[in-house]
């Protein structure tokens, strides 16, 4: 796990914030981004290095890099892609080509978003306030539920065995409620 950027503290500040949170009776929720990351991510990189390392005449395989499936790459110039510098492949990049969108098709994505969930649960988050819902999947505003309910979300919270998204019948686990709140964002509530 990426440590806290030193400009917002440590993770020591924010397990004392989450504990005096608790102590007043106040939630905490977290910013969540879950349709892209940065150009600088290590995901992003290391697709980016594979496709420029791949000889002109091959497909990309999965198999070996594992990140070229986390995002959506094309060898064909659309709208809403931009270039791979020092490559013929562009990729998805709706708001930023400095913010590449995240396959969230992809199972290896959604399990990256559970564990990262996961996490910040286990340190005490209530919550997520998930930030750009309506662009998950391009042209399909439907996309968005379909693959949080898929996201099964674990808690490591005493007496909390997990957390399930409206349709899943996982098991054990525990309500949540997705609100819709204007425009770009949603936020999940942890019950």
């Amino acid at each position: 796990m990426t440590p806290v950027d030193p400009a917002f503290g440590t993770m020591e500040d924010f397990e004392a914030l989450v504990k005096d949170c608790h102590e007043r009776g106040i939630r905490l929720y977290m910013d969540l981004v879950l349709n892209h990351t940065s150009d600088d991510n290590e995901w992003f990189l290391a697709a980016a290095d594979y496709l420029r390392e791949l000889p002109s005449d091959w497909e990309p395989d999965s198999s070996y890099c594992r990140y070229y499936d986390y995002y959506n790459f094309t060898r064909q110039a659309q709208d809403g892609y931009a270039p791979l510098e020092g490559t013929d492949w562009y990729y998805e990049a709706r708001f930023w080509s400095e913010m590449p969108d995240l396959n969230l098709a992809s199972q290896a994505v959604r399990d990256e978003i559970r564990d990262i969930m996961a996490f910040w649960l286990g340190k005490g988050a209530d919550g997520f306030r998930l930030d750009a819902v309506t662009s998950y999947f391009t042209g399909n505003p439907e996309a968005p539920a379909a693959a949080l309910t898929r996201t099964a979300i674990l808690s490591e919270k005493p007496g909390r065995t997990g957390i399930r998204l409206p349709g899943s019948t996982a098991a054990g686990s525990i309500p949540c409620s997705i609100f819709p709140l204007p425009a770009w964002t949603a936020l999940l509530s942890i019950s």
